[in-house]
């Protein structure tokens, strides 16, 4: 009896494979490259210029496999894929990003080399001596992976992030900075929603528990204002998630914190480089976007400044990243002006900032994760603007905005707007905030304590009520805010050199 041949299978099977590889590579080829991922909420590569120097130097090449791996046909799709077998095996870390206890996602903690630590001290140093007159304080915000490593996976190995910021606090202290230490407070909180699940952010329950703890030290009166706490989503899904491939499908609240009975004062927002203004410090238009962080102050901005007629005349410059955000609405109200600096996206002059805005305190405002990586503020604060290269650079804390800056794992595209000159204010109804510009609306989380200090809110809300539908600014009264009470003799463009 004849033997039958296997070479048809093969050649066959040869054949299919051959055929489907160059269907992808044709693909490929013909379909237009992504600018932006919606699903990881970043800048994606773009084909990389030739240069035959860098070619024959063999730095070329990750350039090149940066662009491929960013523009792959179905990157989305195989990145869900290959999370959902790397599950199946067991592991349960991807991109850096740990698969943990009850439903969180954490990012581990990249610590930084030597020399790149000393040239961020040395440059805090320098300028702190140069500007001694100021108080300057510094809040570096401990990432999920510290305060909640009690929820990290068996086996998993992480860089401790609490030697690095001892460091820090140590040589800022003998420079004279005010280091304002949250572990401890962030800590007694930690069984609390104070990091989202799906997402490296803090939410806004953690950071009103650092403003509690940090009062103390910035001479607030936590006592002026009480908060309501109320959800506007409930489809909040993070940069961690689309990194990682892990929970996908996990969908997750953001809260916002209302000043309770109109008692916040009255404010201007205003987007400097893109000479704009408003009355809210939220866009909640974002909310019906995937990256719904968002909606703080429009993402990250070279440069916003916020000015609240406070009987208290304080003028406050920080330095900060993404994490502060949802942090600054709970300052406003104690300071007539409020400077915001990004600097991975500004390139002017601080000393003619903190001169021309008369600044009297400076505050330094970084998640650790971000700190720790980025090279931004140093080059900032030596002043060495021409230099700073930004393209790419991330705060790993994915929020982006639409004319504004990227803030994680890209670099940003800035449109200029139109000028504005509403006024307005948080209003605290139980639904929504109020302003000329939008409602204002702030992402924070679940917690379940009352919180210290004096003041607290209300997590109780409707679960009829879809959060997520857009809010009507045309349920306000947009009479309520009295433009006249602000200083019309004051040009609120003329502080800045476009």
């Amino acid at each position: 009896m004849a033997r039958r041949s296997n070479k048809p299978f093969f050649k066959n099977n040869g054949i299919f494979f051959f055929a489907v590889i160059l269907i992808i590579l044709i693909l490929n080829i013909i379909i237009p490259d992504r600018s932006f991922s919606d699903k990881e909420n970043r800048v994606l590569s773009s084909f990389p210029p030739f240069n035959a120097k860098e070619m024959l130097e063999g730095r070329e090449e990750p350039k090149y496999e940066t662009y491929v791996n960013d523009q792959f046909l179905l990157r989305d799709a195989w990145i869900s894929l290959k999370a959902g077998v790397d599950r199946l095996m067991g592991k349960v870390e991807s991109n850096g990003v740990w698969l943990c206890k009850d439903g969180y996602l954490m990012e581990a903690f990249t610590p930084p080399s030597e020399d790149a630590l000393d040239e961020m001290l040395t440059a805090l140093q320098n300028f702190s001596a140069r500007h001694s007159d100021l108080h300057q304080s510094m809040m570096i915000i401990p990432n999920a992976v510290n305060i909640t490593s009690f929820r990290l996976p068996a086996g998993a190995q992480v860089t401790d992030q609490n030697p690095y910021i001892d460091r820090v606090k140590s040589s800022v202290k003998e420079n004279g900075v005010s280091f304002i230490d949250v572990r401890d407070s962030l800590s007694g909180h930690s069984n609390e929603k104070i990091y989202y699940k799906t997402d490296h952010h803090w939410t806004t329950l953690g950071a009103y528990y650092t403003y509690l703890a940090a009062a103390d030290s910035l001479s607030l009166d936590t006592s002026i204002l009480t908060y309501d706490q109320l959800p506007v989503s409930l489809s909040f899904q993070g940069t961690l998630s689309a990194r990682s491939g892990f929970r996908s499908g996990e969908k997750e609240e953001m809260y916002v914190f209302l000043p309770r009975n109109d008692t916040a004062p009255e404010f201007v927002v205003n987007y400097v480089t893109e000479r704009e203004k408003t009355a809210s410090y939220y866009k909640t238009e974002r909310l019906d976007t995937r990256d719904k962080y968002a909606m703080f102050f429009d993402g990250n901005h070279a440069q916003v400044k916020i000015t609240t007629p406070t009987a208290e005349d304080r003028t406050l410059l920080i330095f900060k990243d993404s994490y502060a955000n949802c942090f600054v609405p709970f300052l406003a109200p104690h300071y007539r002006n409020i400077i915001l600096i990004d600097p991975r996206y500004y390139y002017g002059s601080i000393d003619d900032v903190i001169a021309s805005e008369n600044v009297g305190e400076i505050l330094y405002l970084y998640n650790a994760n971000t700190f720790f990586t980025d090279t931004s503020l140093a080059l900032t604060l030596n002043g060495d603007e021409s230099s700073i290269d930004t393209s790419g650079m991330a705060d790993g804390d994915g929020s982006n905005e639409s004319g504004s800056l990227t803030d994680t794992e890209g670099s940003g595209t800035g449109t200029e707007g139109t000028e504005g000159t509403e006024t307005g204010s948080a209003s605290a109804d139980g639904t929504s905030g109020a302003g000329t510009e939008g409602t204002t609306t702030e992402s924070s989380s679940d917690g379940s304590d009352t919180t210290d200090g004096g003041t607290d809110y209300d997590e109780s809300y409707d679960d009829s009520y879809d959060y997520d539908s857009y809010y009507d600014d045309s349920y306000y009264d947009e009479s309520y805010y009295d433009e006249s009470y602000y200083d019309e003799s004051y040009d609120y463009d003329s502080d800045y050199d476009y």
